[in-house]
């Protein structure tokens, strides 16, 4: 397998493009109860549980009977194109205490490092994004609106004067391709190796 290979990884590795799935079964890329699934086959749990839980879950949330139908249909598709995997374990008996305090911090210190103010060029957020604007500059107005929406500062300004995104802190939210008024802009599913 290529990412055996290039992370010279020496155990079993299973790759399945659940984001692909998503978005030809579900029509949106809804990952968590795919990923639930592939972690279910993994462990072994049998697909009548899958089906139960999955319908449970979602029938809490989701109003939409043919939504609701195609999470459990995707779901059981991820779930059957696994191969079960073996786990072996083994009897370790426990010395001492594996229990760690933590002590209790507040939101200032604990909170994470992401949400401080300006640091997201430190950070590379780029890789986060399923879907990437693209730019079309035949239509383009140059209004500026997708630079004011840009939550994250991550659209610029080229030296001709029309806005361009910084792919390495775009995270895909596409609220620029929502915004734009007229509707030159674009997206595209992000590929990442």
């Amino acid at each position: 397998m290529e990412a055996s290979a290039k992370y010279k990884i020496t155990a079993r590795v299973i790759t399945l493009d659940i984001t692909k799935i998503s978005l030809d079964m579900l029509g949106s890329p809804i990952f968590s109860t795919l990923a639930g699934a592939v972690a279910s086959r993994i462990v072994d749990l049998k697909e009548d549980s899958l089906r139960a839980a999955v319908e449970k879950e979602l029938s809490e949330i989701v109003t939409d009977r043919g939504l609701l139908e195609k999470n459990v249909d995707a779901s059981l598709y991820c779930f059957n194109v696994i191969t079960p995997v073996e786990i072996k374990t083994a009897e370790v008996i426990q010395k001492g205490s594996s229990v760690i305090t933590m002590p209790f911090e507040t939101a200032e210190v604990s909170s994470p490092a992401i949400i401080a103010t300006g640091n997201t060029p430190l950070r590379m957020t780029g890789n986060w994004r399923v879907f990437r604007p693209v730019w079309n500059y035949d239509g383009c107005t140059r209004c500026m609106n997708c630079v004011a929406r840009c939550p994250d500062a991550c659209i610029l300004i080229n030296e001709d004067g029309f806005p361009y995104t910084d792919y390495n802190n775009c995270k895909g939210c596409l609220i620029c391709v929502e915004e734009c008024p007229t509707k030159t802009l674009g997206m595209v599913r992000e590929v990442h190796a």
